[in-house]
């Protein structure tokens, strides 16, 4: 649980610096509570679709790669809940085919059932990419990141 300290602390620094009403972000509060979480890489706070808060600690730099591991799980899962109800998704039990048409073509039949559920709940069957390396190391989760980035970066 040690490992979103770090998230958590600066989650809560944040809602608790910042106002509800006009007085708004005080950013020089957050800063210097965020400065204060040793692990704490990057603190960017959006509201209402605009970035009004970015910050860079301990060596990291903007577009730098990081590898959040399961803190995906909490964002992917939200935002999974917010197309349900925007009626994007039809809801968990959706079959991931619906959005990667190539799977049907996959020779392993058990991939053509894989639901949205299974992927939030990671019991898809999919083979992971835990790795033995320790997490700062260049590893698949290095170089997925690396492709992950770049590639979000040339379509934004």
């Amino acid at each position: 649980m040690t490992r979103f300290a770090p998230a958590v602390a600066a989650a809560a620094l944040v809602c608790a610096a910042t106002s509800v009403g006009a007085a708004g972000l005080n950013a020089d509060a957050i800063d210097t509570d965020a400065r204060a979480l040793t692990r704490l890489h990057s603190l960017l706070v959006s509201q209402r679709g605009e970035l009004i808060f970015e910050r860079y600690y301990n060596g990291r730099k903007a577009g730098q790669p990081e590898n959040i591991k399961s803190a995906s799980k909490s964002i992917i899962s939200t935002l999974v809940g917010i197309a349900i109800e925007r009626g994007l998704i039809a809801g968990v039990r959706t079959p991931i085919v619906t959005f990667f048409p190539e799977l049907a073509r996959d020779p392993d039949p058990a991939k053509w059932t894989i639901t949205v559920e299974d992927l939030l709940t990671m019991r898809s069957g999919l083979e992971g990419t835990r790795s033995a390396r320790p997490s700062g190391s260049r590893s698949r989760h290095g170089r997925a990141i690396r492709r992950a980035s770049t590639s979000a970066a040339t379509t934004c």
